[in-house]
C-alpha cells in the first residue's frame, strides 16, 4: 500500500509543492517542474537538503526518506568540465 504526501522543494527562489510516495520523490517531477537538466550539462550533481540540514538519500529515479508537509531545499553542483546551457537553444546577444 502506497502513503503519499506534498512536501515543498525551494530551487532557487522557486518554491513548489510536489507529491512523494512511501517517502520518494521523483526526479522527473523535480526536472519536469525546474528543468535543471535543461540548464546544466554532464554530470551535475543534485542534493536535497532537509529541514534538518541532512540529505535525503538519492534511490533509482529520485529521492528518499522524505516527510510529509516538510520543507526542502533543492542544490545543484554543475559540472565544471560540461558547462551549463541547451547549444541547440542558445543564441548569441547583440
Amino acid at each position: 500500500m502506497s502513503v503519499e504526501g506534498k512536501v515543498k522543494l525551494k530551487y532557487n527562489h522557486y518554491n513548489e509543492e510536489f507529491v512523494i510516495s512511501n517517502g520518494v520523490l521523483l526526479w522527473e517531477a523535480i526536472d519536469d517542474t525546474y528543468a535543471i537538466s535543461f540548464v546544466f550539462q554532464g554530470d551535475f550533481q543534485k542534493q536535497i537538503i532537509g529541514p534538518d540540514s541532512t540529505s535525503a538519500s538519492e534511490c533509482p529515479g529520485g529521492f528518499q526518506g522524505l516527510q510529509d508537509g516538510h520543507q526542502y531545499e533543492l542544490v545543484v553542483t554543475e559540472d565544471a568540465s560540461a558547462g551549463y546551457g541547451n547549444a541547440e537553444m542558445s543564441r548569441e546577444y547583440v
